[in-house]
């Protein structure tokens, strides 16, 4: 059986990204979480907990922007914004299937999660 997994990065500008996983691969990678509603991501987390392809609904899909072949999991996705936009920004995993780490996030990931 597949496992669907996601994680949420922040960048050092503001910007969120989700990755949506299968058995460890990118089959999405969605971004602009900053600009939705103030808690927007918890919305979507409840989302992908009812059910695991409630992504295929989504906007704001960038994985055909991206070489998903040539995906490593997490230093590839650490550097996701800075290979696609050329600026030096990093990336930091603020949540994922096993929890939400606020320590981690700054002003953008707070909103977006409702904090």
């Amino acid at each position: 059986m597949s496992k669907m997994t996601w994680e949420v990065y922040e960048d050092n500008g503001g910007g969120l990204y989700m990755v949506i996983l299968k058995d460890g691969n990118p089959v999405r990678i969605f971004e602009n979480w900053e600009y939705g509603p103030k808690g927007v991501l918890v919305d979507a987390v409840k989302q992908l907990a009812d059910d695991p392809t409630a992504y295929e609904g989504w906007d704001g899909d960038i994985a055909d922007d991206y070489d998903t072949d040539t995906w490593v999991p997490g230093e590839t996705v650490k550097n996701l914004y800075c290979e696609l936009t050329d600026i030096q920004r990093c990336n930091t995993l603020i949540a994922d299937n096993d929890g939400i780490y606020f320590a981690r996030m700054g002003a953008a990931g707070h909103r977006a999660f409702g904090a």
